[in-house]
């Protein structure tokens, strides 16, 4: 399963990573300057996903949760993904992860 929060404080968010993650909270940052590729992570692990605003990137707030940064690498001359495209992206190669070690 896989919750969905919207509408909450980083506190919060905060507490709420910590229960599903158990002893090993996990806070991905999607952020283009990252040299850590998303597809190289261990998906299969719980974690949380934060996605930035497309045109301010991640809040300061948001930085502080996170445990690891991950980019999508992006072909040439394209400077940014949507935020909904990154997150279906990073999702996808989660399931993909999860039913390669089933």
């Amino acid at each position: 399963m896989l919750p969905v929060e919207t509408d909450l404080s980083w506190a919060a968010i905060g507490e709420r990573v910590a229960a599903h993650c158990k002893q090993a909270p996990r806070v991905l940052l999607a952020e283009a300057s990252s040299s850590t590729r998303y597809y190289d992570l261990d998906l299969t692990q719980p974690f949380a996903l934060i996605i930035g605003n497309e045109a301010h990137g991640p809040s300061q707030d948001a930085r502080a949760l996170a445990t690891h940064s991950v980019s999508i690498p992006l072909a040439s001359g394209v400077e940014s993904l949507n935020a909904a495209i990154a997150t279906g992206i990073i999702l996808y190669e989660t399931v993909r992860q999860v039913n390669k070690k089933q």
